[in-house]
């Protein structure tokens, strides 16, 4: 795993064609953005706190060219953080994944 700092590109809620709720937007790593990673999973309320909360904003639109640290390697992204601690909340995605699929 590899802690990255990244730049936030097009989080957007939508509904995919089976109709799940779905977030999709991208982090972009590196000064020139010269490497990225999508991220987008099925969302419930859970999710959507946690991601704005990282960022301490109200709506995906928000994170638009925010920066934050991402925990990834080339196959998935772990964990969000803040760039400072008083800016939001560190969102664990493995933590959230756990708690998801113990209440179903």
């Amino acid at each position: 795993m590899e802690r990255e700092l990244a730049k936030c590109h097009g989080f957007r809620f939508m509904i995919e064609e089976r109709g799940f709720p779905i977030l999709s937007g991208h982090f972009e790593y590196g000064e020139s953005g010269s490497g990225c990673q999508g991220l987008g999973y099925i969302l419930d309320m859970d999710f959507i706190k946690r991601f704005l909360a990282v960022f301490g904003v109200d709506s995906f639109e928000k994170t638009d060219g925010k920066f934050c640290w991402v925990i990834h390697d080339n196959s998935s992204i772990t964990k969000i953080e803040p760039l400072r601690k008083i800016d939001g909340k560190v969102f664990d995605i493995l933590e959230w994944q756990k708690e998801t699929r113990k209440t179903k």
